[in-house]
């Protein structure tokens, strides 16, 4: 039983109401373990670890997304934007988020233990504002072929790696 949702909502949203939709769980005060993968073909076995895994805690508010890909986002070749996955039927977010952080090992772990579970039915790909812990290597994964072409130009703008507090490619100068 996951209890009553706080949210139920199946409806056509815009752009920029879609990527302020974390803001305020995702505030400064509050930790969280939340991560991301692409779906490319359904598992039964994926619903079955999702719900399996979830557990309400006291003091920990848990998120589930699940988002359907295709449309507009479909028509653009991989290789015209940094972007790939394109192609993936879903993306799909789980994560906890809290204030206390004396609970912070414990909750992380059971981030870690949950999405182990699940990726075995996920593409080896992330939409790349859902990292977490991935090294570079997964970085690198993710961005498929168009990897090579994003670290010239990593090499050529940002060096020094100012800009590294996100899905971060190092440079390799």
């Amino acid at each position: 039983n996951f209890g009553k949702p706080l949210s139920d909502d199946v409806s056509k949203k815009d752009f920029i109401e879609h990527q302020q939709v974390a803001d305020k769980r995702n505030a400064h005060y509050r930790n969280y373990y939340v991560k991301g993968r692409h779906i490319d073909e359904y598992n039964p076995k994926l619903t079955e670890n999702l719900m399996d895994g979830w557990m309400g805690v006291e003091g920990r508010f848990d998120t589930m997304r699940v988002v359907r890909f295709g449309g507009a986002i479909a028509e653009v070749a991989e290789h015209e934007t940094a972007w790939v996955g394109r192609n993936a039927k879903w993306d799909i977010e789980v994560g906890g988020h809290w204030s206390n952080r004396e609970k912070n090992e414990e909750y992380t772990q059971w981030g870690r233990d949950y999405w182990k579970n699940l990726t075995p039915y996920c593409a080896e790909r992330i939409y790349i504002n859902e990292l977490m812990d991935e090294d570079q290597d997964f970085v690198a994964t993710s961005y498929g072929q168009n990897y090579g072409r994003l670290v010239e130009i990593k090499n050529k703008y940002d060096p020094k790696n100012l800009f590294r507090l996100n899905g971060n490619i190092k440079p390799s100068i």
